[in-house]
Parts: structure tokens; sequence; C-alpha cells
């Protein structure tokens, strides 16, 4: 993942990565997030059933915050639990170009489900968020 993430910052041709279920741990997402800051061509960037864990959400929330060309992120079943579904979706409020976000089956509970709420508020580009197969009672969704 490092040399891919090293190449990534000056490929601009490249417009979708498709990283699902290849064993990404949250160190590696770090690589890839890093080589993706420069990136201004990856418009789809799937991580979805990698290990990224809570302690690889900072590192995705960074690249929501900074990156200002992806539109799609799908993170299904990265383990992110409500920590992660909060550090993204406090840096939605700083991205101007996410339209897709995929954030199913991560363990999500009420509180990481207000957190997305509360970005709902600030962010004018997203048009699809899916929050399904996650731990969202009736109560969570208020």
């Amino acid at each position: 993942i490092a040399r891919l993430g090293s190449k990534l910052d000056v490929n601009d041709a490249l417009e979708q990565l498709e990283l699902r279920s290849i064993s990404i741990s949250a160190h590696g997402v770090a690589q890839l997030v890093h080589g993706l800051e420069g990136n201004r061509g990856i418009f789809l960037l799937d991580l979805s059933e990698n290990a990224v864990g809570e302690k690889g959400a900072p590192s995705i929330a960074t690249l929501v915050r900074n990156n200002a060309v992806i539109v799609h992120l799908h993170l299904r079943a990265c383990a992110l639990g409500s920590r992660g579904a909060t550090a993204i979706a406090e840096a939605l409020a700083a991205n101007h170009t996410i339209q897709t976000l995929d954030l199913g089956a991560n363990s999500i509970a009420a509180n990481g489900c207000a957190a997305l709420g509360a970005a709902l508020a600030s962010t004018v580009t997203l048009r699809s968020l899916d929050l399904s197969a996650n731990l969202i009672t009736a109560e969570g969704a208020h």
C-alpha cells in the first residue's frame, strides 16, 4: 500500500480506486491517504471491507476534510464504529465534493448517527448516505 500511495500523489489520470476487501489496516490507510493528498484525479474511492477501524478513521477524516476531488466514498464494513463515524462527520463540514458516502455495516450507534445528522445540516453536496446494517435504533434516528 505504501508504494501505491506514493504513486497516487503524481497520477491524476486514475479516476477510480477500488481496494475492497484487501486487508488494509489503519496504518495502510494512513499511507494511502498520504498519497491521495495531492491527487486530483480520483473521484471514486472504495475501501469497503477492510480493517480500517476507529484507529484509521482520523486518516479518512483528513482525506474527507482536505481532498477536493473525491465524489464517491465507500467505507462499508470497515469497523469504524461511532467514534470513526463521528470523526468523518466532523470532516464533512469542510468538504464540498462528496456526494455519495457509504458507511453501512460499521457498528455505528446512536451517537455516531447523531454526529452524521449534525453534519447533514452543514453539507450541501452529499446526495446519498448509506447507514444500513448499523446499530441505529429508533432513538438514534431521531
